[in-house]
């Protein structure tokens, strides 16, 4: 019977996974509905078997009236009419950074959707497929999905248990303690929602801390894009150090502007790391807000705290610290190098820790 077989949002809420049967075609389809409208990542489509006897060759006619196309003969196991899926047996495996799914019939893999799905000729990946199809690649048992459906089957198992939560976020804070002393504060920043995230906070003797606790529960999305070993660059934290004489509504609304960089990642499918700079709203009063309209992501300025926390599946966690810096500034990032800011920066006498300063004086 024609329809929709599976569908499921994963569980950030950021992607709606849909199987589909037509009588004629089934397809694995990926939705972004937080992209815009006229991106073609919006959605991500991957072929999974024919259910009709396949055609030599693509038939344009009915692609133009908007029908899913057939994969062509020569592109598929069994050029046959496929038998329906049984729609009980189908589950999805969500990968570990929530941008990419597999699709499974019982514990064999169908089809997957990857990350860089939509880049260049591939769609996905299919076990029905030979070779580079269309809408499709084949799906060889030497591929490395394979071993990354395991990793993410393996970490969805992690929360069957109930202290799972409780247990990671207090070996962290445990970390944090150890070199910072009690924290004074505790803010729970995921608004009820999956998946739990805190803000710690730490009263020094000269300056606030806050730093969350959670972000690193998952990997960033596309991480692997932009390095040949992700491992070391996917999980943060995100940080800022305050001078104690910052007022206390202007760290509260910091606070509140790091709390959605949190959820960055994954609602714009793109990574941060060291270096990164974007736009900032919140820049406390110690600075000019409407000139300091940006902030810096770093490890490496003066002042920052050495703070480990505990490996995660393998992967170090880095903690990045934000530092509001004006829109020259940033330019100066964009143009030279993050490296040549923060050299000038500590040239100037900045640090880590947020305080009255005056921009750096770049040429016009």
């Amino acid at each position: 019977m024609a329809g929709i077989l599976l569908e499921e949002t994963s569980p950030l809420g950021n992607i709606v996974a849909v199987v589909e049967d037509d009588d004629r075609v089934v397809y694995f389809y990926l939705h972004f509905p937080n992209t815009a409208e006229d991106d073609p990542q919006r959605m991500k489509v991957c072929w999974v078997r024919n259910r009709l006897p396949a055609p030599k060759k693509l038939n344009q006619a009915s692609m133009e009236r908007g029908e899913p196309p057939l994969m062509p003969a020569a592109h598929c196991v069994d050029s046959g009419a496929g038998k329906p899926l049984d729609r009980e047996s189908l589950r999805i495996v969500w990968f570990e950074e929530c941008d990419a799914a597999a699709l499974l019939e019982r514990d064999e893999a169908l089809a997957i959707i990857p990350s860089w799905s939509g880049m260049g000729d591939l769609s996905g990946y299919a076990r029905d497929c030979i070779g580079q199809g269309p809408f499709a690649w084949a799906l060889e048992r030497d591929n490395a999905m394979h071993d990354r459906i395991a990793a993410s089957r393996d970490f969805w198992t992690l929360w069957d248990d109930e202290r799972f939560w409780q247990w990671w976020r207090d070996e962290r804070i445990a970390a944090l303690e150890s070199v910072l002393g009690q924290h004074s504060k505790y803010y729970a920043i995921d608004g009820d929602e999956f998946p739990p995230r805190a803000m710690l906070r730490f009263d020094l003797s000269d300056r606030y801390l806050l730093i969350t606790v959670g972000v690193s529960l998952f990997c960033q999305p596309k991480v692997e894009l932009h390095f040949d070993d992700p491992s070391p660059y996917r999980r943060i934290e995100l940080a800022a150090a305050f001078d104690r004489i910052c007022p206390a509504a202007d760290l509260t609304r910091l606070g509140q502007y790091i709390s959605a960089q949190a959820r960055y990642p994954w609602n714009h499918f793109a990574p941060l790391g060291h270096g990164h700079t974007m736009p900032c709203d919140s820049t406390p009063s110690l600075l000019d807000p409407k000139r300091f309209d940006s902030v810096l992501f770093s490890q490496t300025l003066p002042e920052t705290p050495q703070l480990n926390f505990p490996d995660f599946r393998g992967d170090r966690t880095n903690i990045l610290w934000l530092l509001p810096i004006s829109q020259r500034e940033r330019d100066l990032a964009v143009k030279a190098g993050t490296d040549e800011l923060e050299r000038q920066l500590a040239a100037a006498g900045t640090t880590v820790v947020i305080r009255a300063r005056k921009e750096l004086k770049l040429p016009s």
